[in-house]
């Protein structure tokens, strides 16, 4: 088997000191979708250091495993390290001995022979097995690793191998672990032919900001066809899957037809019959969907929408309801946010500014450790008074565990 060969260290000569992390990510990402292991290899390091990306142990692991998959030495012995250090209790020591003993087979790897080694001298995720401790040590004292010997020793005084190295890792991966990661994917839509709205794009823009601010990974996605939203979303619930949840944002127009609520992209054309509009809409319950194709765990979904469609769906037969209807969305490991009540228009705000929406979200958000329920509270009591009543928030948890929006032990990165 050939192993490809490769150093984090030589893909920062790729770029000039003045060009910002984020070009270099948005490169590395784009070169790691279209396959090439390297590039993997190169971010999901950057997932563990922190590089030229936030810490994230998820998707580290995410990349590593795909750039594994192609031989590259480096990913296959930083997965079997890293599921090493989480082999207590978590069931991860037999990967870790499949990937060091795929090493040893391919290039004789002394270390990974240490490595299999320690796993059954202490215990890691396996009964100890001090024989089979000593059979791998014995294997890297054979291929001339001296390193071997103190280990030899200490299985025969009877005590351990756990370097503080390995005890500084295994606590640094805990804490990583132990809030939940999310991920945002964000919507304006501004530009419709017949009903422009000024303030969807300024609102994305705002929220998009914030959230890489809080340091949610964070899409923001301007001017959207109904085709572009179907697979875009779809590509986002696909990404999302290795996160914890997955938050999205719509700012907009939509509508709601018989309980049944409609993201309006803005290719949208008018037609004579109110059903032909909606065809060309994009069903709400078609994002869940897709969240649940991919096995998302837990789903935020926001909607700033129900702004005044008449412009727009006004000489279309039956234009439905106003607003948009929240009975009609409640899954479970979901969250939906509605800007206003059923049957009612949210606001655009000024031009050129943010809706009460959103400026309500931006300030709910700036206050740490919030629970998500302790937001949403906040936003419906700054838009119910700044528009006298006419328009309330709400909101309906179905979530398993709750979501701390500004965690500071999450976002400090």
């Amino acid at each position: 088997m050939l192993f490809v060969m490769t150093m984090v260290a030589s893909a920062s000569t790729e770029y000039d000191d003045d060009i910002s992390k984020q070009k270099r990510y948005s490169a590395t990402l784009r070169s790691a979708r279209s396959g090439d292991a390297q590039a993997q290899y190169t971010l999901g390091m950057s997932y563990r250091s922190g590089a030229f990306t936030y810490i994230d142990h998820k998707m580290s692991v995410y990349w590593l495993e795909l750039a594994a998959k192609q031989d590259v030495y480096e990913a296959i012995k930083e997965l079997a390290d890293i599921y090493t250090y989480r082999a207590s209790g978590e069931g991860k020591s037999d990967k870790a001995i499949m990937l060091y003993k795929k090493l040893v087979d391919s290039l004789k790897d002394t270390k990974a022979m240490i490595s299999i080694g320690k796993i059954y001298q202490n215990g890691w995720g396996k009964e100890i097995n001090k024989d089979s401790a000593s059979y791998w040590y014995q294997e890297a004292l054979h291929y001339g690793d001296k390193n071997a010997e103190k280990h030899i020793e200490s299985l025969k005084e009877g005590g351990i191998s756990f370097t503080d190295e390995l005890v500084n890792e295994t606590v640094r991966i805990r804490d990583v672990q132990q809030p939940l990661f999310p991920t945002a994917f964000v919507i304006g839509n501004s530009d419709y032919e017949n009903s422009y709205l000024p303030n969807p794009v300024n609102d994305a823009q705002a929220l998009h900001k914030k959230f890489n601010k809080l340091g949610i990974t964070s899409k923001l996605n301007l001017n959207l066809s109904q085709r572009e939203m179907y697979d875009s979303i779809s590509a986002f619930a696909e990404e999302a899957s290795v996160y914890d949840v997955a938050i999205l944002y719509y700012a907009g127009h939509a509508v709601q037809d018989k309980g049944v609520n409609y993201l309006i992209p803005i290719d949208v054309e008018h037609k004579a019959d109110y059903r032909e509009v909606l065809a060309q809409c994009v069903n709400v319950d078609s994002i869940f969907d897709s969240f649940k194709k991919h096995n998302v765990g837990a789903a935020i979904v926001i909607l700033d929408a129900c702004r005044d469609n008449r412009a727009l769906l006004g000489r279309s037969r039956g234009a439905g309801g106003k607003g948009l209807s929240p009975s009609s969305l409640k899954p479970l490991g979901t969250f939906v946010a509605y800007a206003t009540q059923s049957g009612e228009i949210a606001e655009d705000g000024e031009e050129g500014k943010n809706s009460p929406f959103m400026k309500a979200l931006l300030t709910a958000l700036d206050q740490p450790n919030s629970q998500i329920n302790d937001v949403f509270e906040r936003v419906k009591d700054l838009v119910s008074k700044e528009s006298r009543g006419r328009q309330i928030p709400v909101y309906v948890n179905n979530l398993r565990e709750n979501f701390i929006f500004n965690n500071p032990e999450l976002y400090d990165r």
